[in-house]
């Protein structure tokens, strides 16, 4: 009895432990992830990405930037993001488009790296969105159902 009830208690440990670790995100309108970030944008994925340390630099091909806050020396070659999904972080598909939003990491001495966040938009496209995407305009209110922005 006293094995099944440690056995139970590791269980429940176990449980706490991921749920712990695990990515979890606020749930936000199309709109509210677009214009809240410090950026967004358009993009085609040139590589699967390279890991360093506890982050995935993807190569990508900066195809437009449809909003961004003020930045300085800014380096539109890569995508930073944790290497993790249970530490937030997207995964990209060399060749593959994609629309995103994210916000900008500045180090002393460094470019401003754009950081993708598996809470932020992340809308893979079948290709290239500058044709089929239509940002939210974010001044006007969320439409009913807080998406509809892809041309029909």
């Amino acid at each position: 009895m006293m094995s099944k009830s440690v056995g139970l208690a590791l269980l429940v440990l176990a449980g706490v432990i991921s749920s712990v670790t695990a990515c979890s995100c606020i749930p936000q309108s199309e709109k509210d992830l677009f214009c809240k970030a410090d950026f967004a944008i358009a993009f085609k994925a040139k590589d699967n990405g390279r890991v360093d340390c506890d982050t995935r630099v993807y190569q990508v091909e900066l195809l437009r930037m449809y909003r961004t806050v003020p930045f300085k020396n800014l380096d539109t070659d890569k995508i930073y993001t944790a290497n993790d999904s249970a530490a937030c972080g997207v995964t990209f598909t060399a060749g593959e488009f994609y629309v995103i939003s994210g916000y900008y990491n500045e180090t002393a001495g460094q470019p401003t790296r754009m950081q993708a966040h598996l809470c932020a938009l992340n809308l893979q496209m079948p290709y290239d969105p500058r044709l089929i995407y239509i940002p939210p305009n974010c001044d006007a209110p969320v439409p009913e159902n807080g998406y509809g922005y892809l041309l029909q």
